[in-house]
């Protein structure tokens, strides 16, 4: 009869000896959204999504690599599936009553998700908490502002609130109720990006202690920030601050993404040079998925309006920036996918005012340095990577040129606002 701790002795040993032979297992490369079985998997796989686009021109975001679409306009329905259907499109969609009937099984669905934005001030406006209805909106929604207000003598004179994490908590719990299989996703402002503060989350603008708590009603956390429509093109780097703060305030293990501007802009849109930097600045902090906004906002007579939801479309030039940053992004989705290596490069910036950041992969025998210049202007900058011989030939990935390590070190030139530069050696 064997010893009952003989199995965990023989792990316990394979295991001493696999690091001391050097043959401990390595980390593999694999996207943080591999835990949900309706998501597709693989070392290759990246998600990039589009924001409540239209189902009937799915087709055409899936040829420029786009392989899911996130909000459905008005939820899902019959003729919506149909069309991303014949697409072979994925989704991340309301979990509505059709959804509830028909979709529990349905390949197509990736997860599910709350409203837009619940942590800005639209879900309860000023107008209405201040009208007939607004006290009785408050007790059932925000029983302690309710109750102060009471105990005051005092109506509701603010500028509107978000959503109580309480009430996004239990709904979460009802859909995971009805699906536990699948994620459910959280989509925040771009207030998230601004450290919390912002005009649009009104009688809570600058308060970041909501935010755990809408985050515990997820299992993805995404959030939205569009710098050049915003008339901030020198801040690009309010990308990778929003994905620092969803860490910092309590996303914990929840795979964290952001989405990017495509279209939006009413005067102003951002180039190519300028996604592609929010899109490798995402990738470098640790987003699990990019999504385009495809809609454009401009003013006629003197009125905001929506002229095109669908931007990557109907602007060619728009078209072939998003599909070629896709591109780009797939062919490296294994690289990517594999854990960063800390510590493994270091780099230098010749101007102190344009900082270069890098992050180290390795996958398949090579090793990938992805780098960012994270503010505008120009400068050069030289790489020290471990490990990595005299010699040795460094490919600028999609560039057509190489550069040579000498010292243990090469440089390189990041040669326009936001520069982004990857490199490959074998």
């Amino acid at each position: 009869m064997k010893h009952p701790l003989t199995p965990l002795i023989a792990v316990v040993v394979t295991a001493l000896v696999a690091v001391v032979s050097g043959c401990a297992p390595k980390a593999v490369a694999q996207s943080p959204w591999s835990q949900w079985t309706h998501v597709p998997r693989g070392a290759d796989f990246f998600p990039i999504g589009v924001w409540a686009q239209s189902a009937r021109d799915a087709a055409q975001y899936k040829a420029m690599g786009v392989n899911y679409y996130l909000a459905l306009p008005g939820g899902p329905n019959a003729q919506i599936m149909a069309n991303l259907r014949q697409a072979g499109m994925g989704a991340i969609c309301a979990f509505n009553d059709y959804a509830r009937e028909n979709l529990l099984n349905d390949p197509l669905v990736w997860g599910w998700m709350h409203g837009d934005e619940p942590d800005l001030a639209h879900v309860y406006k000023r107008g209405e908490l201040m009208g007939p209805e607004g006290m009785d909106i408050l007790k059932r929604h925000w029983p302690e502002v309710h109750a102060a207000l009471v105990a005051e003598g005092k109506t509701y004179e603010g500028w509107g609130m978000g959503a109580n994490p309480l009430d996004l908590q239990a709904a979460y719990a009802r859909v995971k109720a009805a699906d536990p299989a699948r994620p459910v996703l959280i989509q925040l402002s771009c207030s998230v990006a601004y450290d919390g503060k912002f005009n649009g989350r009104g009688d809570h603008s600058g308060n970041i202690e909501l935010y755990p708590g809408y985050m515990a009603a997820s299992d993805l956390v995404s959030f939205d920030v569009y710098p050049v429509a915003g008339n901030r093109a020198d801040e690009l780097w309010r990308v990778p601050r929003g994905l620092d703060n969803l860490r910092a305030w309590g996303a914990g293990r929840r795979p964290v993404m952001v989405i990017l501007e495509a279209g939006y802009g009413d005067k102003v849109q951002a180039n190519h040079d300028q996604r592609r930097a929010q899109a490798w600045m995402a990738l470098n902090h640790g987003a699990s998925s990019i999504t385009w906004f495809c809609h454009r906002w401009t003013t006629a007579d003197g009125t905001k309006k929506l002229v095109s939801t669908r931007m990557p479309i109907t602007d060619e030039a728009t078209g072939r920036s998003v599909k070629a940053i896709n591109e780009e992004i797939h062919s490296l989705a294994a690289a990517i996918n594999s854990p960063a290596l800390d510590g493994a490069a270091t780099v230098a910036s010749s101007n102190s005012e344009v900082p270069v950041e890098v992050v180290v992969k390795k996958h398949d025998g090579a090793t990938y340095l992805f780098a960012v210049a994270m503010k505008s202007g120009t400068t050069e900058a030289v790489f020290t990577v471990d490990g990595v011989p005299d010699g040795a030939t460094v490919e600028v990935i999609n560039e057509d040129r190489t550069l040579t390590v000498r010292d243990g070190r090469f440089t390189d030139a990041f040669a326009f606002d936001f520069d982004v530069n990857l490199y490959r050696i074998r």
